[in-house]
Order: C-alpha cells, then structure tokens, then sequence
C-alpha cells in the first residue's frame, strides 16, 4: 500500500528513479482495484437482471436499468483510470529512467500500440466492407477474421512483452543522469532501526 501511496503522491514527477517494486506494487495494487470494481459491477447488473426478471414489467423500463447498471460500472472503471493515469504514466517514466533509459522511449512504445490497433481497426473494416464475409457461416467468418488480425495481434503481444520485460529490469547499479540508485536508499524506518542497534553497540 505505501508504493501505491508513493506513486500516487508524485503523480506528477517525472523525474528521478522508480525501483521494481514500486512500479510492481502501484500495478498490482490497480488490478486488484480494477477486479473488485469489476465484481461489484457484476452483482449490480446480476441483481438488476434477477430483480427485473422476477417482477416482470415493461421491457423499456428492463432495458434503462441495465442501461444504468452498465453506465455506472463504467463510469467507476473510468473514473478510476482518469484517477491513477499521471500516477501511472509518471511510475512508468521513472522506471524507465531507473534502468537508464529516457522517458521518450515510453512515447515511442504507445505510438507503436497506437499504429498497432489502427492496422488491425483498418484491416478488418476493409475486410469487412470487401464483402468477404458474405455467405460464410459464424465458424468460417470468426477463421477469416482470425486470419486478417492474427499478425496485428502477435505484433501487440510482442510488444506488451517487450514492455513487461523492461519493466522487470533490475536497477542500474549507482547514480545514473537520472539521480541516484532507489535500492540503495534505506527507509525511514529501517534506519531508524538502524541508528538503534548502532546506539546499542556502542
């Protein structure tokens, strides 16, 4: 929790060096917030749908509250993703700055997703304007569609793997151009600690 706190509290710092495990810690800690706002949003919905199914009614008045149920766990979700998003940015830069490279380098990995997903959007809307899922059934329309996206997705999965494999980068060893080694810094309470047994022996 105090990594996720910290990151938090420089939400805004782009500066300076982020450990593994604040990088680690602050991820871990969002997906657990994301799969909890995810699995109240579904009791919601699964309780708008038992309720509405029991009482009956009208379908248009069905209809809004699933409407409703399905705006409000999005609006937690994105909420929650405006909230941590500098945070998560800034972690990023630092980490990469931890490992002694620039934070430029993050711009040209989202750039590279970006163009990622507009070859795949694009492909398959050509794909599908060509007419070439006309007369095939669903098992022959998911193959073709397969077959179109298959090498923009490999290209995506690459790339998450390269940026999860930075990310589990050990620290440069010693002060780089970026400031000095995070792992090397003793928290405030292990040296307090430490000034304890030091008093102690002597």
């Amino acid at each position: 929790m105090k990594w996720w706190l910290k990151c938090m509290r420089n939400y805004v710092n782009f500066r300076g060096r982020a450990r593994r495990r604040e990088f680690w810690m602050f991820t871990l800690f969002n997906t657990l917030v994301y799969l909890l706002l995810l699995a109240v949003g579904l009791v919601l919905l699964g309780a708008v749908i038992y309720k509405s199914v029991a009482e009956g009614g009208d379908a248009a008045e069905h209809a809004t509250a699933y409407t409703l149920a399905v705006a409000g766990l999005l609006l937690l979700v994105y909420g929650w993703m405006l909230a941590t998003f500098l945070p998560g940015l800034a972690v990023r830069v630092r980490r990469l700055h931890d490992i002694g490279l620039s934070g430029k380098w993050l711009l040209g990995y989202y750039a590279l997703y970006w163009v990622c997903f507009y070859w795949m959007s694009t492909s398959y809307m050509q794909f599908a304007e060509d007419g070439a899922l006309e007369g095939l059934s669903g098992q022959q329309s998911v193959a073709a569609i397969w077959i179109v996206v298959r090498p923009m997705l490999l290209a995506l999965a690459l790339l998450s793997a390269a940026g999860i494999a930075a990310m589990c980068i050990g620290s440069e060893k010693g002060e780089n151009r970026y400031g000095a080694d995070p792992t090397a810094e003793i928290p405030a309470a292990d040296a307090g600690d430490a000034e304890c047994v030091t008093d102690r022996l002597t």
